[in-house]
């Protein structure tokens, strides 16, 4: 057999299942955006009361004919923490604001018209510094801090109409944020300090339901 003839049969194997494996797959996707509302587990700023941004967009592939996907996106996200001030006690509000270009790759199940969904996802650093009101300064913190924020996120989506739906999830840091050394930015942290974050958004699907 001649080596042309070879590599056209190869071609032929790889190339006919692939096309028939895009065939039977479902691909969708479109923008998103919400608000985050976010704690930075290991300093001593409680709750979720961090507000942030968040937007970007996603790829959905699966196959209609199963209950399971594989949901692609990218977007911005304003995360950190913040600690309101008190007069009384002499004390300001201090923020710590760390922004990241999140890309989530998730494991997707749809449960009739919902989805729910988990899976891991890598963050970027963009920017990190501690801002403080009494005196509107801030100081940066990206020395401090690892660039890529790795962890893991759930989430849990529902339809508002033919291509708009409602999404909430849950993600959190797996490995430290903080470079070694006992504070960051001049507050004392404990030894691990990890990205804690609930998101409410909405998206729009290009192709709607199916």
């Amino acid at each position: 057999m001649k080596l042309s003839t070879a590599l056209s049969s190869l071609l032929l194997i790889c190339v006919i299942p692939t096309a028939s494996m895009a065939q039977a797959l479902r691909f969708d996707g479109g923008p998103v955006a919400g608000i985050n509302a976010s704690q930075v587990q290991g300093d001593d700023y409680t709750g979720f009361n961090k507000l942030g941004l968040s937007g970007g967009a996603f790829i959905d592939i699966r196959n209609p004919e199963h209950y399971w996907g594989i949901r692609l996106e990218m977007h911005y996200a304003e995360k950190g923490s913040r600690r309101g001030g008190d007069p009384e006690l002499g004390t300001t509000t201090i923020e710590l604001r760390m922004n990241y270009i999140d890309i989530p790759v998730l494991l997707d199940v749809n449960l009739g018209d919902y989805q729910v969904g988990f899976g891991p996802y890598f963050g970027r650093t963009i920017k990190a510094e501690k801002w403080q009101r009494v005196s509107d300064t801030s100081s940066s913190l990206e020395e401090d801090l690892n660039t890529w924020d790795i962890g893991g996120q759930a989430y849990a989506k529902a339809p508002i109409g033919e291509s708009a739906f409602f999404q909430a999830r849950i993600s959190g840091s797996a490995l430290s944020l903080k470079k070694d050394g006992p504070a960051l930015g001049s507050t004392p942290f404990g030894p691990r300090v990890r990205n804690v974050t609930l998101h409410f958004g909405i998206g729009w699907s290009l192709r709607g339901t199916p």
